[in-house]
């Protein structure tokens, strides 16, 4: 929840901070806040907050002033459509920027067009494959959507950060760096998924912004989907094993059950016994995280959305902010009469409008989550670190790493597996995962097992 902030920052803090503030203009094509190229800005715009940056701005490449793209100390170009030609002031003004340029994907070579030779490669038309891997750091990504932009390496300090390859055996560069240049062959969140080659991407954010973050390799745990119809026993075996083991864990909790096709309405304070293993789960290091209120809109708990209309796309018509704020206050009265205080929130099914988050920053500045950058369906963040988000005021802690389902246990076990050693790459990482306290306890303990192996 929202605490009360320490004490005033003093004035020699904040004179170093502004000296430090650095701003960062993101720049793509296609429709204003629609477009494919504007959902891979709105993802980066997300992930430079891990990074102590002053602003970041999005703007569309056909509206940006060419002296605001001069001035940026770092430039990031998201070109997705390619179907209108990129504006010659600004291809001007970016030819003579001495600060990183980051160009994703498409026409490239109408910057490279400019002046020959001022950047040390070149930019064919797009290539085909079928099966691209993308190898980078010792490790293998996997690109599913076929189409590809043909990058040439030249002389003069131009090297090859990443190779992709198809299943026919061609070599191409991924990612190339000359000058101040860094070009990317494809967007790397297209068909984005867990362990998948946005990770690359994310790793390059700290050498692109000269941003060294100490090492670390974190695992983080959460229970999933505990609600007033779960088993009390079944979660005291999960608590009890994680503080054997000392792990301490994240309990995801929705304390309304609802399913109107049945007329069932039940409220966790009612559950004494299940209260009573939280309650002691939160002794033995869990923290409470508030997982909505019902995590239901039409349907059952858990099975349905809260905050999200999946049949219309879209947000929910009726929830305004008075709605919203009664909502979350409800949750958390029925928390608080079970003895239990949530410290962060996670958005069922990581589904809300922008309007909602707004009001549930005003309750929570910790989300667990995979907050959409957008309302647009499916415009979810994966990211490999924490980051916040200015806009909210929240501070977003990732789920990276996916989890098990019921009926696929032992692919979805090799499958996080996977996704944890692509995390490494990144060098201050923090996979996360979630765990329904409804399977089996052996599954939980073979992850931890496999985890602590590496």
């Amino acid at each position: 929840m929202r605490r009360p902030g320490l004490a005033a920052v003093g004035g020699l803090l904040l004179c170093a901070r502004l000296l430090m503030a650095q701003s960062v203009l993101v720049l793509y094509d296609g429709e204003r806040e629609k477009s494919d190229a504007f959902l891979s800005a709105r993802y980066t715009q997300g992930l430079l907050g891990h990074f102590d940056l002053d602003e970041v701005r999005l703007q569309t490449v056909g509206e940006c002033p060419p002296r605001a793209a001069a001035a940026a100390d770092f430039l990031f170009v998201f070109c997705e459509e390619g179907r209108t030609p990129l504006p010659n002031e600004l291809l001007e003004a970016l030819v003579a920027r001495r600060a990183p340029i980051v160009w994703v994907n498409l026409q490239l070579d109408e910057l490279l067009d400019q002046v020959p030779g001022r950047f040390p490669l070149r930019a064919g038309p797009e290539v085909t494959g079928v099966d691209w891997r993308i190898s980078y750091g010792g490790r293998i990504f996997s690109k599913h959507d076929r189409e590809m932009q043909f990058l040439r390496p030249g002389k003069g300090g131009c090297r090859v950060v990443a190779w992709a390859e198809d299943s026919e055996g061609r070599r191409l560069p991924y990612v190339v760096h000359g000058s101040n240049l860094w070009a990317f062959a494809d967007s790397p969140f297209s068909y984005a998924r867990e362990g998948g080659r946005w990770l690359i991407f994310c790793e390059l954010l700290h050498e692109i912004l000269g941003k060294e973050h100490e090492p670390l390799r974190r695992v983080l745990l959460r229970i999933e989907d505990v609600h007033p119809q779960s088993d009390p026993a079944a979660l005291r075996r999960i608590a009890d094993y994680l503080a054997g083991e000392g792990i301490p864990f994240q309990v995801s909790l929705v304390p309304v059950y609802r399913d109107p096709a049945a007329q069932e309405e039940e409220f966790l304070s009612e559950k004494t016994e299940l209260v009573a293993a939280l309650r002691t789960a939160v002794e033995q290091g869990a923290a409470m995280v508030m997982h909505g209120v019902s995590h239901q809109y039409r349907g059952a708990t858990t099975d349905d959305y809260e905050f999200w209309d999946v049949i219309a796309g879209g947000r929910i018509p009726h929830a305004t902010p008075d709605w919203l704020q009664r909502r979350i206050k409800l949750g958390l009265a029925e928390c608080r009469r079970s003895g239990l205080y949530p410290i962060a929130w996670e958005t069922p099914h990581y589904a809300a409008g922008q309007q909602d988050y707004r009001v549930i920053g005003g309750f929570f500045d910790t989300f667990f989550d995979r907050p959409m950058m957008a309302d647009i369906p499916d415009s979810q963040i994966l990211a490999p670190f924490p980051f916040h988000l200015p806009e909210l005021g929240v501070q977003v802690v990732p789920e990276n790493l996916g989890y098990i389902s019921f009926n696929n246990r032992e692919r979805d076990l090799a499958a996080m597996l996977d996704n944890l050693d692509n995390m490494g790459i990144v060098r201050d990482g923090l996979a996360a995962f979630f765990f329904h306290p409804f399977l089996p306890l052996e599954d939980l303990q073979h992850l931890v097992r496999e985890i602590r192996s590496r």
